[in-house]
C-alpha cells in the first residue's frame, strides 16, 4: 500500500521509473536553488546598489528555493495542461512556504533572513514574511520551470546513459544536502561572518561624530550618531549632560549627522524604531 502511494506521489513524469523519476526531481531541486540565488544577487544589487551573498549555505543556492521547486513540482506538474491554475497554485504553494519558513526561523529559531519591511516593491508586505511582488514572481518562476526547465531536463536526461545520470544527480544532491546539514549545525562562531570582519579590523580606530578627530585607519559609526539622536530627542528631550562633560558627547549634541542625510534605502531609516519605542517594548 505505501509503496502504491510513493509511486502516484512521486511518478509524475510520464513514461518514467521511479528512479528516473527521484534523479529529475533532484536535479530541478538543485536548478531550483541556483536560479533563486542568481536571483537574489541580481534583486539586492538592484535594492542596496552592491552585489551581496545571499543565502544561508555556501554553494550558490538558497534552499528554500530549492524545496519551492520541488513542491511546486509534485504538486502542480500534473495539472500542466491547465497554465493558468498552475500558475494559481505556485502563487499559492510558494506564499504558504516562503510566510512559514520565514515565521518559524523568526519566532522559534530567532533567525530573520529576509525582511520585505527593507526593501524596495515591497507592497502587500505580510510582517516582513511575505509580499504581493515575491509571489507574483514565485508564481511566474514557477511557470517558467514547469514549461521549459523541466522539458529540457527530460530532454537531457534521455540523451544519456542512466549510470551517469545517477551520478550527477546523487553528486550534486549530496552537495547540496551536506552543505545544508553542515552550515546549519556548524557552531556559530566558525562560520559567523561578523567575527571575520571584526578580527580584520584590528587596530583601526573609529569616530563617532563627524567632529572627532580622524586620523589614518578610522572607521567613522554614523549609525551611533542616528541612535544617539534618538536618545537625546525621543527620552531626554534636551542635550545629554555628562560630569564631568565629554568632547564626544558635546560633538554627539550638534546632531551633525541625521537621518535626512541618508537615502530612504537604508535599513535604519526604513525599519527605524525610535530609543523611546525600544526601551519601552511595544
Amino acid at each position: 500500500m505505501e509503496k502504491i502511494i510513493m509511486k502516484k506521489i512521486f511518478l509524475i513524469f510520464k513514461e518514467k521509473n521511479l528512479q528516473l523519476t527521484i534523479n529529475l526531481l533532484i536535479l530541478i531541486m538543485v536548478f531550483s536553488g541556483i536560479f533563486g540565488f542568481i536571483y537574489e544577487t541580481l534583486f539586492y544589487k538592484i535594492d542596496l546598489g552592491y552585489f551581496v551573498k545571499r543565502g544561508s549555505t555556501y554553494g550558490p543556492w538558497i534552499p528554500i528555493y530549492a524545496f519551492g521547486g520541488l513542491f511546486i513540482t509534485l504538486i502542480t506538474y500534473r495539472f500542466k495542461e491547465k497554465p493558468v491554475f498552475v500558475f494559481l497554485m505556485n502563487c499559492l504553494i510558494t506564499g504558504i512556504l516562503e510566510y512559514s519558513t520565514g515565521y518559524v526561523l523568526d519566532k522559534f529559531i530567532g533567525i530573520k533572513l529576509w525582511d520585505y519591511n527593507t526593501e524596495i516593491w515591497n507592497f502587500g508586505n505580510i510582517n516582513g514574511y511575505i509580499c504581493l511582488r515575491s509571489i507574483l514572481f514565485f508564481g511566474i518562476s514557477g511557470l517558467f520551470l514547469i514549461y521549459a526547465i523541466i522539458p529540457i531536463l527530460e530532454k537531457l536526461a534521455s540523451e544519456i546513459s542512466e549510470k551517469k545520470l545517477n551520478f550527477i544527480s546523487r553528486t550534486l544532491g549530496i552537495l547540496f544536502l551536506l552543505d545544508v546539514v553542515i552550515y546549519g549545525f556548524m557552531p556559530k562562531e566558525e562560520n559567523s561572518i561578523v567575527k571575520q570582519e571584526i578580527i580584520s579590523t584590528e587596530g583601526i580606530a573609529y569616530a563617532l561624530t563627524l567632529e572627532d578627530e580622524i586620523e589614518n585607519n578610522t572607521i567613522w559609526c554614523g549609525t551611533f550618531q542616528l541612535i544617539w539622536n534618538d536618545l537625546k530627542n525621543d527620552l531626554a528631550k534636551q542635550d545629554i549632560v555628562f560630569t564631568p562633560q565629554l568632547k564626544v558627547v558635546e560633538n554627539l549634541n550638534k546632531e551633525t549627522f541625521k537621518t535626512s542625510d541618508i537615502s530612504d534605502k537604508y535599513y535604519y531609516k526604513k525599519i527605524r524604531i525610535s530609543f523611546l519605542r525600544f526601551k519601552s517594548g511595544n
